[in-house]
């Protein structure tokens, strides 16, 4: 999307104007599903973190400066709405995969990759996961990464080290292709 629409639609929208606040919402809310599904790796969960999520964007939408990007504000929000939605339904058990959407996964050529992502997810400290999710999930860098988390991008890179040497030390070897299958999702 250009810089400009998006810009022009923040503006008309922080005014009050819903139509804009809607189109705007509707160009992310793809990106933002997908990014609340790598989070918390449920289709259930994912959808009803998008909506909370936008609904919190909706209420808050006055107090975006303008500093960052607007999609590194609405991920944000994405991620503080799944870290409390996660917290809500008991932390570890809804890491783990719908099994219903890993069987669809399979059905259409997955070779169970996906599941032994998950595995693999589970083990992950909470801020550990919302870094994976980011820069292997979301394809971000770590400066990109850092916007959205809000600290040092040296941060983003000692959460990266620390989780490859989680799954290393559990003899749990992630080959990178997972990571950009799991991208694809």
């Amino acid at each position: 999307m250009d810089d400009r629409i998006e810009s022009d639609l923040v503006v008309r929208a922080r005014n009050g104007e819903r139509e804009a606040f809607t189109e705007l919402l509707s160009l992310h809310y793809d990106s933002a599903y997908a990014f609340a599904f790598k989070f918390c790796l449920n289709k259930q969960d994912a959808e009803d973190i998008t909506q909370e999520a936008l609904l919190k964007a909706a209420r808050s939408i006055f107090s975006f400066d303008g500093q960052a990007k607007f999609t590194t504000w609405l991920y944000r929000i994405v991620i503080n709405t799944a870290k409390d939605h996660l917290k809500k339904e008991n932390n570890k058990k809804k890491y783990e995969r719908d099994f219903a959407v890993i069987k669809e996964l399979d059905a259409h050529g997955n070779d169970g990759s996906l599941e032994r992502l998950a595995a693999l997810l589970t083990t992950l400290a909470p801020k550990q996961l919302e870094v994976v999710t980011l820069v292997y999930g979301e394809g971000m860098n770590h400066r990109e990464a850092a916007a959205v988390i809000g600290c040092a991008e040296t941060t983003i890179s000692w959460h990266i080290f620390q989780a490859k040497r989680k799954l290393k030390e559990k003899k749990l070897f992630v080959c990178i292709l997972i990571f950009i299958a799991w991208r694809a999702v």
